[in-house]
């Protein structure tokens, strides 16, 4: 299996017109595809889903099928079985 690379960087605060900043939290995933074409699906969470660890679960598991089906049905399928079969720590290769 590839390595997998990711990438960590906080975004800018948003900022209303009062001046207080607002909370957010970014999930973003790209896929390039060996012809160099690159998809990318994301998906931002305001204020109090922001810090919740249940939102920000689900926004990454939603966000890597989206990618998924955005790559190709057969790569949405497979994406699929192996979220259903997931039992916790590193995956089979």
């Amino acid at each position: 299996m590839p390595d997998i690379q990711t990438n960590v960087s906080p975004p800018e605060p948003d900022q209303d017109d009062e001046g207080s900043g607002s909370r957010s939290t970014r999930v973003s995933v790209s896929v390039i595809k060996v012809d160099d074409t690159a998809l990318d699906a994301g998906l931002q969470l305001l204020d109090d889903d922001a810090a919740s660890p249940d939102r920000i679960a689900e926004a990454l598991l939603r966000t890597a099928l989206a990618a998924a089906n955005l790559a190709g049905p057969d790569v949405a399928w497979a994406a699929m079985r192996r979220f259903a079969d997931y039992q916790g720590g590193a995956p089979d290769a």
